[in-house]
C-alpha cells in the first residue's frame, strides 16, 4: 500500500520540494482529501496515486510531470477540471478514470504526448490546446481516412455516380462512427 493510503481525515496535502515521484497507491482512498500542492520538483505520479480521492476537487499538475500513471486519479468524483501541462509525454489508462463531468485541458506545445484510449474513460470533455496535435488524435485522422477509403471503394464498386457517391460515403461514415 501506499505511505498515506486510506488516512480519509486527511484533507490538505502539501508536497515537499525534496520529492521527485508520487509513488503508487500514495494517498490512495484518502476520500476526505480536498486539496494538493505537487511542487515543481516532481516529475511523474504514479498509477492510484489519488485514486477514490473522492473529495479531491482541484489538483494543478506542475509543469515539470512528464508521466500520470494508471489509475491516478481515478473515481476523484470532486474533480471538476485539470490542466496537462505541454511537459507531459505520457497518460496511461484509466488515469482520470470515471470522473463525471471533467473539463480537461491538454496542451502540447513542446511535442506530442501518448495518451491511452482509456485515460480518460467517463463523459470527460477534452480540449486539445497548442501547436501540434496528440498521437491520440493521429490514430483517429488515420482510423476516419481508412474509413473513407474503403467507403469510397465499396461504393465505386456499386458503380455509383460522383454525386451520390459523396452523398452516400457521408451517410455510411455518420453510421459507421
Amino acid at each position: 500500500g501506499g505511505a498515506f493510503a486510506g488516512c480519509t481525515g486527511l484533507t490538505s496535502v502539501v508536497i515537499p520540494n525534496s520529492v521527485t515521484s508520487i509513488g503508487y497507491c500514495a494517498f490512495k482512498g484518502c476520500s476526505g482529501l480536498i486539496s494538493v500542492t505537487i511542487p515543481n520538483s516532481v516529475t511523474s505520479i504514479g498509477g492510484w496515486a489519488f485514486k477514490d480521492c473522492t473529495g479531491l476537487t482541484s489538483v494543478i499538475i506542475p509543469n515539470s510531470v512528464t508521466s500520470i500513471g494508471d489509475r491516478t486519479f481515478y473515481g476523484c468524483k470532486g474533480l471538476t477540471s485539470v490542466v496537462i501541462p505541454s511537459c507531459v509525454e505520457k497518460i496511461h489508462e484509466y488515469a482520470f478514470g470515471e470522473i463525471p463531468n471533467l473539463q480537461v485541458d491538454i496542451y502540447n506545445e513542446e511535442g506530442e504526448v501518448l495518451i491511452h484510449p482509456k485515460a480518460f474513460r467517463g463523459d470527460a470533455k477534452i480540449n486539445y490546446l497548442g501547436k501540434k496535435k496528440v498521437k491520440e488524435d493521429k490514430m483517429k485522422q488515420t482510423e476516419l481516412i481508412l474509413k473513407l477509403s474503403y467507403a469510397i471503394a465499396d461504393l465505386r464498386d456499386e458503380g455509383k455516380s460522383e454525386e451520390s457517391l459523396a452523398v452516400k460515403i457521408a451517410l455510411k461514415l455518420l453510421c459507421d462512427n
